[in-house]
């Protein structure tokens, strides 16, 4: 493996559909790292929640759709793709796919993401996602399904058995605004809402149809109870009411790192912009693979790539083809949050960076390519 050249000899479509991998050059140095990685790894932690862990997918879906097309993701491209990573975990799951018998495994953002039947039917019988579209194992450790004990279902249940206490009715209305306030809660360290955290809000007022199954689990029944008027479900419901109430939640935001994925870092232009501090995932690229599992290299790739996409485009005011030490330094800034030139990263390595840049398009010296015998 020491004398490999090349990558793996897979057709482009095969190769991109290939998981758990490391560029075959790079076997022979993973073996003598102190932690070599392996496909069986699985990351040090997961997301603590299944709202957590569908916020990491879809956001990081929704970054990729927009480096690809140049534009965000509708509303529906959403909903499918939070469908897509449900059924996807549920085949990972111990227990299989739950059902109205295991409450313990139920959630009302399960209902909310999947009560459009016709968009729920389509990602079922469309191509189960793979984990080469993800960034992590679609599981929760310490749970055996993604929605057990999901502590979102846990609180809009305390506060309908609250009112059920103190003889009140509870109104669908004032159930969607709790679980509203719900997110609030969960996201308090966010300034705006972004990606998926903003898609969940929307959905949550839009209809109350996905209300059915979480109010047979806690014993609700339809009857003669007082709706607020037009106006006043109106102003109920108004994003922008929500952001002012959510604005005023504290804030603590976390240091910037060039390795998070930024939930707030698309832009609506076709050319990404590098955000100037937002927070990112829950584990640092500067762990290296031990937190992100066998999918590190890949990570790594993208945001590198992202980088320098960023460098390069007509909107950046100091647009430029970044060097070969420039691009360098950056991968060290995203595997260790340090510049330090001890640090090696695979943009250290003569092939893997002549590689990613003709993936990229940058023009490649001649003398590189003699070196490679490429």
């Amino acid at each position: 493996m020491s004398q490999w050249q090349g990558d793996w000899g897979f057709e482009d479509h095969i190769l991109r559909r290939v998981e758990d991998s490391v560029p075959p050059y790079f076997n022979h140095l993973e073996r003598n790292t102190p932690w070599p990685l392996r496909a069986s790894d699985t990351p040090t932690a997961t997301p603590v929640n299944a709202y957590e862990l569908l916020k990491l997918e879809v956001n990081f879906f929704r970054q990729n759709y927009l480096d690809s097309n140049g534009v965000l993701p509708n509303d529906r491209t959403i909903q499918f793709e939070a469908c897509r990573i449900i059924f996807a975990s549920d085949a990972l799951s111990d227990k299989g796919v739950s059902t109205p018998q295991r409450y313990e495994d139920e959630s009302w953002l399960r209902d909310l993401i999947m009560y459009n039947s016709e968009i729920t039917t389509e990602a079922l019988f469309g191509p189960l996602r793979t984990a080469s579209e993800g960034v992590s194992t679609l599981r929760i450790y310490g749970r055996d399904h993604l929605f057990e004990q999901c502590p979102m279902e846990t609180q809009l249940r305390d506060f309908v058995r609250a009112h059920a206490l103190a003889s009140l009715g509870v109104p669908d209305w004032q159930i969607q605004q709790e679980a509203r306030e719900i997110v609030r809660r969960t996201e308090v360290s966010n300034t705006t809402l972004e990606g998926f955290a903003n898609w969940v809000v929307q959905a949550i007022g839009a209809s109350n149809d996905w209300l059915s199954a979480f109010k047979m689990r806690a014993g609700l029944h339809d009857g003669d109870q007082k709706q607020p008027d037009e106006a006043g479900l109106a102003a109920i419901f108004s994003l922008e009411s929500f952001n002012r109430h959510w604005s005023s939640a504290p804030v603590t935001m976390e240091p910037y790192s060039p390795a998070a994925l930024h939930e707030n870092s698309t832009n609506t232009d076709v050319s990404p912009i590098p955000p100037p501090s937002t927070p990112g995932l829950p584990d640092r690229y500067s762990q290296s693979h031990r937190s992100m599992g066998p999918n590190f290299f890949r990570l790594f790739t993208g945001d590198l790539r992202r980088w320098v996409l960023a460098t390069m485009s007509p909107s950046n005011p100091g647009c430029h083809v970044p060097s070969d030490a420039e691009i360098q330094h950056h991968a060290r800034w995203i595997m260790y949050e340090s510049d330090d030139p001890w640090n090696q990263t695979a943009a250290d390595h003569p092939e893997w960076l002549w590689r990613f840049k003709k993936d990229l398009g940058i023009p490649q010296e001649e003398g590189e390519v003699r070196l490679l015998n490429l």
